[in-house]
């Protein structure tokens, strides 16, 4: 979950780009996905995945690896 975060700090990114750049499959992308929009961590507007607000401000005063997720 850390890894999507982190790639999606990059910008929006469709689910394709996300399980192939990660080396993940498909189904389990698709899984974490609900499972960090549930968080309300990330959102799909669209055809793409972003992180949401809140996502952007506990990124940007913690480090990736001390996020409780």
């Amino acid at each position: 979950m850390r890894a999507v975060l982190v790639k999606l700090k990059d910008g929006r990114q469709p689910s394709r780009a996300l399980y192939r750049g990660l080396g993940i499959k498909a189904e389990l992308c698709h899984d974490i996905m609900h499972e960090l929009a549930a968080k309300k961590y990330v959102q799909k507007p669209g055809k793409e995945w972003l992180l949401t607000e809140r996502a952007m401000i506990l990124l940007g005063g913690t480090a990736i690896t001390q996020l409780e997720i």
